[in-house]
């Protein structure tokens, strides 16, 4: 997840970790919101990746660091 779209903003800033209050306070829009608080109230963890970068499934399930992890704090 970044701060802003990457392709048009190239100074964007990458999240390797987030909250899930700052997801929706920042209206990064990832996914929906009514989503983002039912995992939030749920205690569920989030990993966003981009699905397009080959391999990157893989990787996590390996404990690399890839995409950003969203929780609770």
């Amino acid at each position: 997840m970044y701060s802003d779209d990457p392709l048009r903003n190239p100074s964007a800033t990458r999240y390797s970790r987030l909250t899930f209050d700052k997801v929706l306070s920042d209206k990064l829009n990832v996914m929906d919101a009514t989503a983002i608080v039912m995992c939030r109230d749920n205690h569920l963890p989030l990993r966003v990746f981009n699905l397009n970068n080959s391999g990157d499934l893989t990787r996590i399930v390996r404990g690399e660091d890839v995409g950003t992890s969203v929780t609770l704090e």
